[in-house]
């Protein structure tokens, strides 16, 4: 397996890094968005603005030293402008193809950002089927889109061996695109929640490698993107309440755990996910809700979910409170709780990975 760095990017300041990632979230979004009215709508300004939302993309990654994904942008770009100079129709694997390969560019940044290398096969195999699809005849270019993007779902697999055929692969990676630019825009429901999934997704994803990969790490992180969708559905009134709710106002809360781990349940490949999601208000010692779950029948992804999303609460305003608590008071909270609320191994593993993702961040500066 190649590889390949980039330590000018891996070296950036966090706070520049974050604004990176806020950025590419938006163009992901803006780009699904188009992506979704070209299905209905295959206009000329509607291919203008998927590339310039491309372009937008490409430029920001450039700006943060991330010249191997420009490049991708960049020749999936190529394909757009040949649509929007009328040389090929767009169609709906074009649009699958984008989407494919952003949703990489996307996986190979937080695996640049986490380890300082990523694999260079996904980024090869998207730029040879780009060429081949640009090199092909009029009468071949369906079937090199169709190989194109059988050989990216080919390239996500694990070394060891497939678990799953290429064209579900790809079906996956769409499917986290989908959830993660929903929790994006659900992030913008509140100015409490900026950056959340962001932040929420790294620290679930840190955890879980600490613990050894107790849950599916593609689960884990569709159950996170998922896990609050239901907020979106409850009143202003209550979701900004800066009072204590009352019976009725908190069965309403409560019930935000069945919209996400409903939807996640009818969409094949995702039961895990469902079940984290449905059980991540499981408290370990049972007094938890829905189901009064304890210890170990609580699902993996359930208990790093309840840590972190607990950390980021604690650590960030809210209605009910305009300052933010300091680092060692979310951790104190949180190891309170250890055996009620929290596995206390899952605890144990999380003081661990605080330590390395912010004290011994800041001991570099």
């Amino acid at each position: 397996m190649k590889r390949f760095e980039s330590p000018e990017f891996s070296n950036l300041p966090a706070d520049i890094i974050d604004d990176f990632n806020g950025c590419f979230q938006d163009n992901l979004s803006d780009i699904q968005d188009c992506i979704a009215q070209l299905e209905c709508n295959p206009s000329p300004e509607n291919i203008h603005q998927l590339f310039r939302h491309m372009h937008s993309l490409k430029g920001n990654c450039k700006m943060v030293n991330l010249d191997q994904s420009a490049d991708v942008v960049h020749a999936l770009e190529d394909i757009v402008t040949d649509i929007r100079a009328e040389k090929h129709p767009y169609t709906t694997d074009v649009g699958d193809l984008i989407l494919a390969g952003i949703v990489q560019i996307e996986q190979l940044n937080s695996e640049l950002r986490q380890s300082g290398s990523a694999s260079a096969d996904q980024l090869e195999a998207i730029l040879r089927g780009i060429q081949a699809i640009k090199s092909s005849s009029d009468s071949e270019r369906q079937q090199a889109l169709e190989q194109a993007l059988r050989d990216l779902g080919a390239a996500t697999l694990p070394p060891e061996g497939a678990v799953a055929a290429p064209d579900q692969t790809s079906a996956q990676d769409l499917d986290l695109l989908f959830f993660h630019n929903m929790a994006h825009r659900i992030d913008q429901l509140s100015i409490y929640w900026r950056r959340r999934t962001q932040e929420t997704t790294q620290l679930a994803r840190e955890l879980n490698q600490r613990l050894g990969q107790v849950a599916d790490p593609l689960q884990l992180e569709a159950a996170v993107c998922v896990h609050d969708m239901g907020m979106a559905l409850i009143p202003h009134t209550i979701f900004n309440k800066q009072t204590e709710l009352v019976d009725a106002e908190q069965k309403i809360v409560k019930g935000h755990i069945d919209s996400g781990a409903d939807m996640l349940a009818r969409i094949p490949g995702w039961a895990d996910a469902a079940d984290a999601v449905r059980q991540h208000h499981e408290r370990y010692d049972g007094s938890g809700y829905p189901r009064g779950l304890a210890a170990t029948a609580i699902s993996p992804g359930a208990r790093i979910i309840s840590i972190v999303d607990t950390f980021y609460a604690v650590t960030n305003e809210r209605p009910d409170r305009s300052y933010r608590r300091s680092l060692l008071s979310a951790m104190s909270e949180i190891n309170g709780n250890v055996g009620t609320q929290f596995d206390p191994g899952y605890v144990e593993a999380f003081n661990q990975v605080v330590r390395e993702h912010f004290i011994g961040n800041r001991a570099g500066d």
